[in-house]
């Protein structure tokens, strides 16, 4: 099921709201949705909500014998799935290009960044062990990539920072920014017909060093909390 298009009266209020530095909810150009952070009871489950937005984050392990060519080195993988429960747009056992953007993304965010150290994944180099043959140790993780997203309208003129869904209906491009809080750029990915000049870019990696800065202190209260 393909989502309802917007009527021509819809698309114009919206962007007349835009220009008129209005939105919707009541947020201010810059500003976030409102974020919650719970865990489940189980070890590795996560609930963030972003608005009315939820996300399921599970994260399980298996021992497995490492590549020939990485034999230093345990095995990250990512499976993302798009719930037709959240939308109706979202049709099961297909793969859309949201879900495509989405998945390359958190490759580049996750696994090129080196956040994640695989050779602490790795029990025995070459090898597959049994947890009673090897003590666990804790995983090692250099940095936090948190991704910022920008949305562009009247090609470039107006920005919105964490546009919600009717909004990137109406936008021009979006532009994606994965950094840490040490303003260290992890990817970037841009989508859309615009093409952005090199200050627009630097202009939201600048908003995107203090979005990420207050990002990441919500999830070390979260984590402390729980």
């Amino acid at each position: 099921m393909k989502e309802t298009p917007l009527s021509n009266c819809e698309r114009r209020f919206l962007l007349r709201a835009i220009e008129e530095k209005k939105r919707l909810d009541g947020r201010q150009t810059y500003d976030y949705r409102n974020i919650r952070i719970s865990f489940g009871t189980d070890y590795g489950c996560c609930i963030v909500e972003l608005g009315k937005t939820r996300v399921l984050g599970q994260v399980s392990c298996e021992l497995v014998s490492p590549k020939l060519n990485r034999a230093t080195e345990g095995i990250l993988f990512f499976n993302l799935e798009l719930s037709q429960m959240a939308a109706p747009a979202f049709e099961p056992g297909r793969q859309s290009d949201l879900l495509v953007k989405l998945n390359r993304l958190m490759e580049r965010c996750l696994r090129n960044s080196k956040c994640i150290d695989t050779e602490s994944l790795c029990v025995v180099a070459g090898e597959k062990y049994t947890p009673e043959e090897r003590d666990p140790v804790p995983l090692s993780i250099h940095h936090m990539p948190i991704c910022v997203s920008f949305a562009f309208f009247q090609q470039g003129t107006y920005l919105l920072v964490d546009p919600n869904e009717r909004e990137e209906r109406v936008m021009d491009g979006l532009l994606v920014i994965a950094m840490n809080k040490h303003r260290e750029i992890c990817t970037i990915q841009s989508s859309g017909g615009i093409m952005l000049l090199k200050d627009q870019v630097l202009r939201c990696s600048k908003i995107a060093g203090v979005k990420v800065a207050e990002i990441t202190e919500l999830i070390l209260k979260a984590l402390e909390n729980d």
